[in-house]
């Protein structure tokens, strides 16, 4: 997930402008310790999960809590900007709830359906990167 998410942000940066590469690194730890850490918390559950509804349950779950704390880290780095972002930080967190309620959503049913339909998909892994000699 670090590598696509600097990339795109990154791009996003030189591209559009936005972002800029001097919070590059913030937005980077924003978005990427969320994804490490849902993945490492859900991934087990969700390829032992037997029937497509416990796995939407737990990809509601996933969606949910990376967002909750994708929010939370933004608020964090906000808190340690200064005191002037202290309501700015609340914000975040408390404009972005709707946010949440869909990401979970749209997590569960896009796992649902790979766990209907393509159930090898959740639970490949990727194969180890060939030596060369």
């Amino acid at each position: 997930a670090l590598p696509a998410l600097a990339a795109a942000l990154l791009l996003q940066s030189v591209f559009l402008g936005y972002g800029g590469f001097t919070a590059l690194g913030a937005n980077v730890l924003i978005m990427g310790l969320p994804a490490l850490i849902v993945s490492m918390v859900f991934r087990g559950f969700v390829t032992r999960s037997t029937t497509p509804s416990q796995v939407f349950g737990w990809g509601c779950g996933a969606g949910a809590v990376s967002i909750l704390l994708t929010y939370l880290c933004a608020a964090a780095v906000l808190l340690a900007s200064g005191k002037e972002f202290q309501g700015v930080a609340a914000w975040v967190v408390a404009v972005h709830l709707p946010l949440l309620i869909i990401e979970s959503y749209v997590t569960g049913a896009a796992l649902y359906y790979f766990k209907k339909n393509r159930p090898e998909w959740l639970t490949a892994s990727m194969p180890p990167p060939e030596r060369k000699e």
